[in-house]
């Protein structure tokens, strides 16, 4: 999520919006370019947003849902015609109680599936296009984040450090899906 907002904001210059759980994080955030930030334990963000280009959704489980949700008498989160939903695979280290990662299984497929129908039988429509992003390690986009680390215009967030032999906690605390 760091690493996003500010590439999203510092080299993409977009506008930034993003949810957090304090206000502590939120002022982080701030400083690492976010416009906007939106406590959700105060308010949902599709209430609070509208007519975005993009959505970055690292849980989808918890936004997808949400954020195609048609409401009467409220502006769509994405705009039409440009909008971009993007999932983010893999991303999201939350479990469930069964002890596998959460998703929404069919919706998801769905959905892509929906959405990519609709702009290869009618193009230009106005839905929003739909991506699913795959996470996996690529020495080269990890390189171009380096080089952006090293010319001051991204930084790294580091928000605990684990001793070695603590790396099951330190797993542990990713799983819970609140790491900065």
């Amino acid at each position: 999520g760091s690493i996003a907002i500010q590439y999203a904001k510092k080299v993409l210059h977009m506008y930034v919006a993003t949810t957090t759980s304090s206000k502590k994080k939120g002022r982080a955030l701030q400083k690492l370019g976010a416009d906007l930030i939106i406590d959700y334990t105060n308010e949902n963000f599709e209430d609070a947003v509208e007519y975005y280009d993009a959505v970055l959704d690292p849980m989808n489980w918890l936004y997808e849902e949400r954020t195609f949700e048609k409401k009467k008498d409220k502006a769509p989160v994405l705009k039409h015609r440009v909008g971009h939903y993007l999932n983010l695979l893999g991303s999201d280290w939350k479990m469930g109680e069964d002890g596998n990662e959460n998703t929404n299984g069919f919706y998801t497929m769905k959905n892509y599936l929906y959405h990519k129908f609709i702009h290869f039988v009618l193009p230009g429509t106005t839905i929003p296009r739909y991506d699913l992003i795959y996470v996996s390690p690529d020495g080269e986009q990890l390189q171009r984040i380096l080089d952006l680390v090293a010319e001051g215009i991204m930084k790294p967030v580091i928000d605990r450090t684990f001793a070695l032999k603590d790396a099951a906690r330190a797993y542990e605390y990713l799983e819970q899906g609140h790491a900065t």
